[in-house]
């Protein structure tokens, strides 16, 4: 299992998902993600939890990184970093299990 977190704006997490498709195509190895309100200053945070390290970077190689080279993202749309959970646990996934705000 390979975990991670990161804290940006409301609108810099709105580009990453709509171009990434993470919610409305959610990329294989993923096996769960969610985002929140964070605070002020319209942050959200969001984790991301996937099967393997190498799911992750498939997703970083196939989807991320062509966003990075089209220019799309940049250093303000931050740095994802790795997490070490210290207990886990993830139900079956289910058909309504997609839950938008």
């Amino acid at each position: 299992m390979f975990a991670e977190t990161i804290t940006i704006t409301r609108a810099q997490a709105q580009t990453v998902w709509d171009h990434s498709r993470l919610f409305s195509e959610p990329p294989a190895g993923l096996l769960a993600a969610i985002a929140w309100e964070s605070g002020g200053d319209d942050e959200i945070t969001s984790v991301m939890v996937w099967e393997t390290p190498a799911a992750r970077g498939d997703f970083a190689a196939e989807r991320m990184l062509p966003l990075y080279d089209a220019g799309i993202l940049g250093e303000a749309h931050g740095h994802p970093e790795r997490v070490t959970p210290v207990q886990v646990y993830l139900g079956a996934a289910s058909s309504d299990s997609k839950v938008s705000a």
